[in-house]
């Protein structure tokens, strides 16, 4: 498995694919991605070494990443994710070693 930390970004309009900052955060894989505003999410996922709770933003308009506070709960991979208004969710995940029920958590930006 190869992680990478390049970051790209679509122009639909265009058909064409620009460069953007590499993520600044552990390459991982099976992570959470969403979108809140203008700025986009990712983290909770798989890395080389184990799992990162890790959740990083993403903001365009000055193309820089930023760390955020990290996840409270066990770490995992295979998370779903969306976001509703100014808030992201994940949803389950899976662990090999620990059985994690079906659960809900909410994600604020603002605090």
């Amino acid at each position: 498995v190869q992680y990478f930390s390049d970051f790209w970004e679509y122009d639909s309009a265009e058909n064409t694919w620009t460069k953007k900052a590499d993520f600044a955060g552990v390459p991982m894989r099976s992570n959470i991605g969403f979108s809140i505003g203008d700025k986009g999410y990712i983290g909770i996922g798989a890395t080389e070494s184990g799992f990162t709770k890790e959740i990083w933003e993403y903001e365009p308009s000055s193309n820089k990443w930023t760390k955020k506070s990290s996840f409270k709960g066990i770490a995992r991979h295979y998370v779903n994710s969306f976001s509703i208004g100014n808030k992201g969710y994940i949803i389950g995940g899976y662990d090999p070693d620990v059985n994690i029920s079906p659960e809900v958590w909410e994600f604020d930006p603002e605090n």
